[in-house]
Order: structure tokens, then sequence, then C-alpha cells
């Protein structure tokens, strides 16, 4: 996690012993992470998401609350997971870097 200026980045990333159900994977996490924060999800929907030459279950979301609002990304790989977010308070604008960090996001082909 950094903090720079009024937006608050975070990338996060889960191993897991058994593969995981994808789409109970990425629901959990997007609704856990927003939780955490006090906000409420306003929007999910799938993600077309890559990694090397296969392409990955994913969601996109946003967020907000009274005093956030924020963009993340969250998708598995097999027995893992990985979230991406930015946050950026309130009452500042800083839609520009909100998304460029979360289109930014990419894992590099598996070993």
């Amino acid at each position: 996690m950094v903090k720079d200026n009024d937006v608050i980045y975070i990338v996060a990333h889960g191993d897991f012993e058994v593969a995981l159900q994808a789409d109970l994977e990425l629901d959990a996490n997007i609704d856990n992470y927003v939780k955490e924060l006090h906000a409420t999800v306003a929007s999910r929907g799938p993600l077309t998401f890559g990694r090397g030459d296969k392409t990955l279950p994913a969601k996109q979301f946003t967020y907000q609350s009274e005093r956030l609002t924020g963009k993340g990304i969250v998708v598995v790989d097999g027995k893992s997971s990985y979230l991406a977010a930015a946050t950026a308070v309130k009452p500042n604008n800083h839609d520009g870097a909100v998304n460029a960090f979360v289109s930014s996001f990419t894992l590099a082909p598996a070993k």
C-alpha cells in the first residue's frame, strides 16, 4: 500500500492450497475489500485479463463511501488471487490517477 497525496494505491496477493472457484473468489475479494473500506460496491463486471498466452478469470469494480471513491480489479489464476485498487479521498477528483494505476496492473507470464 502506498499513499500519494489524496490517493491510496494497493496491490494484494494470496496463494491457497487448492485451486479456487474463480467466480466465488472474485466476488468474495471485491466484497471483503470494499467492506474493509466501509464503502459500497457501485459496479462490478467481467474483465478480460491476460497472463502470457492465457486469459484469466477477472472482474473490475468501483466503490464509494461518504469519504472515498475508487476502482479495482481482481484476478484468479489457479491457486492464486490478486487485487489491485486505487482509492481517492473525496472531494478531490483523481480519476486520472486511479484509472492509470488500475489499468497498469499486469502479471508476468507464469514460470
